[in-house]
């Protein structure tokens, strides 16, 4: 049975080892990188499902590589921030950036366990359903309806759809959804953000006479259901 594969990127010798031995006593295979030089020629020839990322790296900013990995036309694995900046504006980037989880060192490794269950859970329970069914086409700026009808699509509604249908069944946070449209999460743009999702509901209504599969979660966010209705 192929265990779950877990990048570590961090520079610390000492914590590096004390990840590895902790990932493998739960169960998970695991290589390491200590630049981000290594950590690129490790993501070059092996899938991983997860990478834990420090991000002062000897060789950079390891942000860049967090860049790097959303340009990629593979799945993009699961990312989690590790590092000793704790500012708010770091958090930002970091969220901007794409980043799953933000960890402020020193690391509680019980937490760490639990959100690399909770985003590993999530990748392999959900079923791409929605994402089948309703497909978008990033490059083209176009959502496609189950019948093939074609949606042109804003640069915006782009970027939220493809946060959105890229992980059927979890509900985004608002402050996310910002994060990903380059808004900061205060209460004007998160009703920016509202008016968006408004505005292409009645986009997709008034092209197809179809309902967008967007759920919305009162005080939590937005979700793409992982099944829709078979009447839909």
């Amino acid at each position: 049975m192929n265990k779950t594969h877990i990048l570590i990127v961090e520079d610390d010798d000492d914590l590096r080892e004390e990840l590895a031995d902790y990932l493998q006593f739960q169960g998970f295979s695991s290589d390491s990188a200590a630049s981000l030089a290594e950590a690129r020629a490790l993501l070059e020839h092996t899938t991983m499902a997860l990478i834990l990322l420090d991000l002062n790296l000897p060789d950079g900013d390891a942000l860049v590589l967090t860049h790097e990995l959303s340009q990629r036309t593979a799945a993009t694995p699961h990312l989690v921030i590790m590092t000793a900046r704790g500012q708010t504006s770091d958090r930002i980037a970091g969220w901007q950036a794409g980043a799953d989880a933000y960890l402020v060192k020193p690391i509680n490794l019980a937490e760490l366990n639990a959100i690399i269950q909770r985003l590993l859970t999530r990748t392999t329970s959900a079923t791409p359903h929605a994402a089948s069914t309703w497909r978008i086409e990033e490059s083209a700026q176009t959502l496609y309806t189950p019948d093939n009808i074609a949606i042109e699509l804003t640069g915006a509604e782009t970027k939220l759809l493809a946060t959105l249908f890229s992980r059927p069944g979890e509900v985004f946070a608002r402050e996310h959804l910002c994060h990903a449209l380059t808004l900061s999460p205060t209460i004007t743009d998160t009703r920016k953000l509202d008016t968006l999702i408004s505005r292409l509901r009645k986009k997709v209504s008034t092209h197809t006479g179809q309902n967008l599969p967007l759920n919305t979660f009162r005080n939590l966010g937005y979700c793409i259901p992982e099944t829709l209705p078979s009447d839909e």
